[in-house]
């Protein structure tokens, strides 16, 4: 019997890719674009929603290292239930 290797056949990146606009995530861009249009309209300046700008080249900067990442910190954000008792006991714990 002969040990050849696992005939493999690799997924296609760009099936696995979540909707991305100007290199950042869809959901990701939208909220930055809220954000600068919430911040002109309270400031009445057409310089004020250059403050996104810093925003959206993070956001970039780790869609680049990371394609998934918003969808990583959402997962994250959703199994952090708020615990009453976790100061206490430093852990999870649902009963007292």
């Amino acid at each position: 019997m002969r040990d050849d290797a696992p005939d493999v056949e690799p997924l296609i990146q760009p099936l696995t890719r979540p909707p991305m606009y100007f290199g950042v995530d869809i959901i990701v861009f939208v909220l930055n674009g809220v954000c600068g249009i919430v911040i002109f309209v309270a400031s009445s300046s057409f310089l004020a929603p250059l403050v996104v700008l810093p925003v959206h080249f993070i956001a970039l900067y780790l869609c680049q290292r990371d394609i998934h990442i918003v969808r990583v910190v959402q997962v994250f954000l959703s199994m952090r239930r708020a615990i009453r008792n976790r100061r206490f006991w430093k852990a999870g714990s649902y009963a007292p």
